[in-house]
């Protein structure tokens, strides 16, 4: 991630995520279950314009499906605490060892008054341990 089409994904779901009472209900739902990375990616997109929301199936499927769990764990801990929530692009350290392991780094940060979700990654660099999960689970 990091790159401008991915700030845009990550700026429009925190957007949403803070504007759309009713998606928050439903995030918040999704997190006292089984967390299924596709149904919280088609959430996501179905606030989102058509563009974006294309885009935002296009990084899933970069993705390991646990993404969807992420994003929902981090958004419910920041709802649970009253907290403003964030979901980032993070340049990766050290990109040609991110590409070259086809590394995923998600990070979470907490302070007093937010959660914010990291993620970084490599576009195109898709670890072959979880491709078979993105096959089966976001819509193309």
């Amino acid at each position: 991630m990091s790159v401008p089409q991915c700030r845009k994904i990550t700026g429009e779901v925190t957007r949403v995520l803070a504007e759309e009472s009713d998606l928050r209900l439903k995030m918040r739902e999704l997190a006292a279950g089984a967390v299924d990375g596709a149904e919280v990616c088609e959430l996501l997109a179905s606030y989102l314009d058509a563009e974006t929301a294309d885009e935002l199936r296009a990084e899933f499927r970069e993705l390991p499906l646990v993404m969807g769990s992420q994003l929902v764990m981090a958004f419910a801990l920041a709802e649970a605490g009253g907290k403003a929530f964030t979901f980032e692009s993070v340049a990766p350290e050290g990109p040609l060892a991110f590409a070259r392991h086809r590394q995923v780094r998600f990070v979470l940060d907490v302070t007093e008054d937010s959660v914010t979700l990291g993620v970084a990654h490599i576009a195109g660099r898709k670890a072959q341990w979880y491709q078979p999960h993105r096959k089966s689970a976001v819509r193309a």
